[in-house]
């Protein structure tokens, strides 16, 4: 068992050294945190559901969730081999704490990683089985995940069986992760960009252009390789998705999206708005600019 770990930590050793190539460049890090996921919180009794005239919403107890030893044992493990290869993540438990004594407090997150987990027990043997999945919240999408059960175990607690997962299952999780950073080096990192103007003037003529084709030149100029996809263009509303950023502007310096769209706050002042840009939800690619 200790020579399967040293294994695997070595593996993952090697895995995190091409990240690491990356953060030298000094690219703005993307934030991570890890998560106890729906699903989880359902086992765990801490999912309220409320119904909302046949739709149903959901309130995760995450306060109580840090009291269950098996869960913060199988995080803590996580963010100490993370930390440890230079990707130190962000802990939920001490950014709840934070937004309680803040409330206007956004917590920041770029990537949130998903924990699911089942302990079953047939007789003295203990099986369990753990997933991992990477969410990049500016997109939307999935761009890590590893999953499986274990090798039937006899006396072996809970604890141990979910650390012993997170050593297992990290070596696949961070191969993606690493591929998905590669992907933003060459293409870009995913975006997006609300514009809001409750006067409605997105439509109007100023001078020879309207807002949203200041934007979609702006978008067109800048992006990598041109990519970008107008979801919504209305007078008092643009969406824009799929935006992808490079890391790095002309002089060589990281970008995240207030720099990126910092020139095009810029242009829409010279057309005699006076704006607003913050981060949606602390995510480094979410933006969103109001026209007042």
């Amino acid at each position: 068992m200790q020579a399967t770990k040293r294994i695997c930590l070595l593996l993952l050793a090697i895995l995190m050294g091409g990240i690491c190539s990356m953060s030298a460049q000094k690219a703005k890090k993307p934030r991570l945190l890890i998560v106890p996921s729906d699903a989880l919180m359902y086992k765990l009794g801490l999912l309220e559901a409320t119904d909302d005239v046949g739709d149903y919403n959901f309130y995760q107890h995450y306060k109580l969730a840090f009291l269950n030893d098996e869960l913060k044992a199988c995080i803590a493990k996580f963010e100490e081999l993370m930390r440890e290869r230079g990707f130190p993540l962000t802990n939920l438990e001490m950014a709840l704490k934070k937004a309680q004594d803040n409330p206007d407090y956004v917590l920041p997150i770029d990537i949130r990683i998903d924990l699911n987990y089942k302990v079953t027990q047939q007789g003295p043997r203990t099986f369990l089985y753990a997933e991992f999945a990477g969410i990049d919240m500016a997109a939307l999408k999935n761009v890590a995940s590893a999953s499986g059960e274990s090798q039937p175990a006899i006396g072996a607690t809970a604890i141990s069986l979910l650390q012993e997962a997170v050593i297992d299952k990290i070596d696949p999780f961070c191969a993606q992760l690493q591929q998905t950073f590669e992907e933003w080096v060459s293409n870009g990192r995913e975006g997006s960009l609300i514009v809001r103007d409750e006067r409605g003037r997105l439509e109007q003529d100023h001078g020879g252009r309207t807002v949203g084709e200041v934007i979609e030149e702006f978008l067109e100029k800048h992006c990598v390789g041109s990519s970008f996809n107008i979801d919504q263009m209305e007078e008092e509303v643009l969406q824009a998705s799929q935006i992808m950023m490079p890391l790095f502007d002309d002089a060589g310096k990281a970008l995240d999206g207030r720099r990126f769209f910092k020139p095009l706050e810029q242009q829409l002042k010279s057309l005699g708005f006076k704006t607003k840009m913050r981060n949606v939800a602390g995510s480094i690619g979410q933006i969103e600019i109001t026209l007042k």
